[in-house]
């Protein structure tokens, strides 16, 4: 029987990482059809991807305003519609909140806060490797903040997880993500190519900035 595989994808991780370097990895990139993705270049041999899961947070009333589209939430929402439409794939949404909500008196000043989505992605981790749900994990991200529940979907679970940084994440690979190559966690790099080659159809909808130039992609 194939490995079954599911994709744990943190999109706030994964697009910060390309819009902070743009010049490396043109935003256009970003532009990523995740099951082509793992499909491609992602999956062991042998093995099959039974499901893909985003985790995000819609900006709603705390995106800025103007530019493409109107606002930064339509942008979002249309880029999300576009998501969805990825076979096996299901979108899990945390929430914002204003970021002068914050109850620390000492916590950094910020428009918005992104809240649950790094819960979010370890419970579905856990609770899948509990339920059985596959037999590896693939878990793109870059925040060494799940390094916890990718100990435990390995020690206390019996899972297979490999860790796929985004682009332009460090090089070397940083020794916090190494570390767990003791466990027999696999840490990869996503690379510009892989997402050119992954791309989702082009879509009249979408802001011009996700479609790509004419002529060849420039990677």
């Amino acid at each position: 029987m194939p490995e079954r595989c599911v994709l744990y994808v943190d999109g706030f991780n994964f697009y910060y990482a390309i819009k902070k370097n743009a010049k490396a990895t043109p935003i256009y990139l970003g532009w990523c059809d995740f099951g082509a993705l793992a499909r491609g270049f992602m999956l062991p041999p042998g093995s099959s991807l039974v499901g893909v899961k985003y985790f995000t947070a819609p900006v709603k009333e705390y995106g800025d305003k103007g530019g493409a589209k109107g606002g930064e939430a339509a942008r979002q929402q249309a880029w999300l519609d576009a998501v969805r439409d990825i076979p096996d794939l299901v979108v899990v949404e945390g929430f914002y909140r204003r970021g002068d909500d914050d109850p620390d008196p000492h916590a950094k000043s910020k428009k918005r806060d992104e809240k649950q989505t790094d819960v979010n992605i370890a419970v579905a981790l856990l609770v899948d490797a509990h339920l059985g749900a596959y037999d590896r994990a693939l878990l793109l991200t870059g925040d060494q903040d799940q390094i916890p529940a990718v100990n435990a979907v390995t020690r206390v679970f019996g899972r297979r997880l490999d860790v796929w940084l985004p682009p332009n994440s460090p090089t070397p690979i940083p020794l916090a993500w190494q570390v767990l190559e003791r466990e027999g966690v696999r840490t990869r790099a996503i690379t510009a190519e892989m997402l050119g080659l992954s791309r989702l159809p082009e879509h009249s909808e979408a802001p011009s900035y996700w479609r790509a130039p004419p002529g060849p992609a420039k990677l």
